[in-house]
């Protein structure tokens, strides 16, 4: 059993409460460690959290060509974007910890709350 703070494992091996830093040095890295993370977390019944100023269209693994009905999971409820300023900066544009973290605890907060969640797991979060 790992019982270490810290752990290395590959994105598919995440475990319900684990925070993943998915670090990219560009674009096309970022589509490949990040893409995986968001259709996974759609492709199961779980609720996924981007905090990014991209239209959910074009996040990371949701492209063309690729089979996840974007606009269907943003209307359930299962998929949600939230504009970096809404979610963790201040007035002026300065990144608040404070903000970033009432905001991840709503998010859970309502996956854990909606009625027709069939799942027992907190959300897929990712961005800021």
């Amino acid at each position: 059993m790992d019982t270490s703070w810290f752990a290395k494992r590959p994105v598919s091996a995440l475990r319900p409460g684990d925070h993943g830093w998915l670090a990219y040095s560009s674009q096309e890295e970022r589509d490949e460690v990040i893409g995986p993370f968001v259709r996974e977390g759609l492709a199961t019944t779980e609720k996924v959290v981007y905090i990014t100023d991209v239209p959910a269209e074009r996040l990371p693994g949701l492209g063309p060509g690729q089979p996840i009905d974007v606009d269907a999971r943003v209307r359930s409820g299962q998929l949600r974007v939230i504009t970096l300023r809404e979610a963790c900066l201040d007035r002026g544009g300065a990144f608040e910890p404070a903000k970033m973290a009432d905001t991840v605890g709503r998010e859970v907060g309502d996956a854990f709350g909606r009625a027709s969640a069939p799942r027992a797991s907190p959300p897929t979060t990712a961005g800021c």
